[in-house]
């Protein structure tokens, strides 16, 4: 994924380290399984769930956006959390 694609899915999350996790998966360097792990032992499911809502809000604000597919496959499906 575009990383100019990658900063504006995940500009301003808060935590920061939420948002570096967030990062590391959508340039594939962590398998989604892991980012969701690795969320979780940090903060809280509600704090987890809010960053993804985020992530995919953005995703759909921004559908045109080159790489967007590769979001669609990275971020598992929020209700499964």
């Amino acid at each position: 994924m575009e990383a100019e694609a990658i900063t504006r899915l995940t500009e301003g999350l808060q935590p920061p380290a939420i948002r570096a996790i967030l990062v590391q998966c959508l340039t594939g360097e962590v398998a989604p399984s892991v980012t969701i792990s690795r969320l979780l032992a940090m903060e809280g499911a509600s704090t987890v769930r809010a960053a993804i809502d985020d992530v995919t809000h953005r995703r759909h604000d921004a559908d045109n956006c080159v790489g967007i597919d590769h979001v669609r496959r990275v971020l598992p499906n929020k209700r499964r959390m």
